[in-house]
Formats: C-alpha cells, structure tokens, sequence
C-alpha cells in the first residue's frame, strides 16, 4: 500500500542527547537525495545514497524510528534491482524493529511486510509470503476507515491468493477467496491509484535496463 514517507526528520529529532548531529544531518540529507533519485528511476544511485543515509543514521545515534526508515528505504531500493540477500536482511531488520517502535505506527509495519510479502512471492517462495500478506491484512483491519482503501485491500489479498495457491495452503485460500469475493461484490475490481513495485526477474531487469545511470554523488 502506498503510505506516505514521513520526514526522516521528525524520526531523528527524537534522537538520544549523545546523539551526533552532524551524522544525523548528513542521514537525512542523503535519504531526501535518494527519494527523489529513486524518483527518477536512478535505482542504483538511489541504492548508494540510501546506504550513505543508513551509515549516518546507525553511526549518529539515529532512534530506533529513524533506523528503521533508513534500513527500509535502503532494502527496498535494493530489492528493486534485485539484490535480494541483502535486500530482504535489511527489510526484515527494519521490520522487526518497526514493530517494537513507541508510539505503534501500524502503517509502517504495513509498509514493510507488504514489501517483503511481494519479494516473496514474487521470487517464489509463497510460504515465506503469506505471513507477511496476513500481517499486512490484520493491521489493516484494525485502521479507521478510510486509512486503507478497498483498491489497496483487493491488491493485497489477490497477493494472498496467489501465495495460498503456489503454496497449495486449502485454508488460506479458501478464507483469501472469500475475503476477496466480498470485497469485489461490494466495490467492484478497482485498480489501485498508483502501480505497486513487482520484483519478478523481469521487473528488475526491465528496471536496470531502463536506469538513467548514477547521478553526481552528494558530497558531505
């Protein structure tokens, strides 16, 4: 689901007082800079600057928020070129830390274990993927309406669905198609506003291929 980024700023302001804010600084600077370069489809330059935010971020003394943003974007951008070992220990770090992060914030959960559940299924290992798919689903559940619309909900569970089904699981399956049914009956097959990422070998190539090449680095 598309969520909104929130500013890394606001993560590392909340930064302990032993905190150095010349790392932190420099963390946000490069993950701004790798957002609107993943933007323009620099993915590899993206990559670079992500890492540059995380190095900062974990060596500043960023808060556990603040390092799960930086670990996440640095995954995810990994993930789009198909770097998946170290893509996926990334995401799965963040994800983990995300989850004990003070105040809860289901939306970045969600974020993250929608990534991962798409890596998963995507490079087929549907097993690993429908615990992230249902992890997504009951945060969402438990949202104010209009948090997550029905386009977002129907995207996920025809995830589940496809994952119940490469991983011959009866029970999610049936529960996936019933859920998904409802959904249909009541809205329609509503695309979502904006195309999820897809990290089938022929999306990351056809990624890499159409990369515009590494921009100027940012200096610190």
């Amino acid at each position: 689901m598309r969520i909104s980024l929130l500013p890394l700023a606001s993560c590392l302001l909340l930064a302990a007082s032993c905190a150095n804010p010349i790392n932190l600084r420099n963390a946000e600077k490069y993950y701004s800079a790798a957002l609107q370069a993943s933007q323009r489809g620099e993915h590899e330059h993206a990559a670079m600057l992500h890492s540059r935010a995380y190095g900062n971020a974990k060596m500043g003394g960023a808060p556990d928020a603040g390092l799960a943003m930086t670990m996440y974007g640095y995954g995810r951008e990994l993930a789009l070129l198909g770097e998946f070992e170290e893509a996926e220990s990334l995401l799965t770090a963040s994800l983990e830390l995300q989850r004990e992060v003070e105040p809860f914030e289901p939306l970045e959960v969600i974020r993250r274990a929608s990534v991962l559940g798409r890596i998963y299924l995507d490079t087929g290992r549907p097993k690993l993927a429908i615990p992230m798919f249902h992890e997504v689903i009951g945060h969402a559940d438990g949202l104010p309406e209009g948090d997550i619309s029905p386009a977002d909900m129907m995207y996920v569970m025809k995830d589940l669905v496809a994952a119940a089904q490469a991983a011959g699981d009866g029970a999610d399956l049936r529960g996936a198609d019933s859920r998904l049914a409802a959904l249909l009956a009541e809205h329609g097959d509503v695309e979502p506003g904006f195309p999820y990422e897809r990290f089938t070998p022929s999306a990351t190539a056809a990624r890499r291929a159409a990369d515009p090449g590494r921009a100027p680095v940012v200096a610190e």
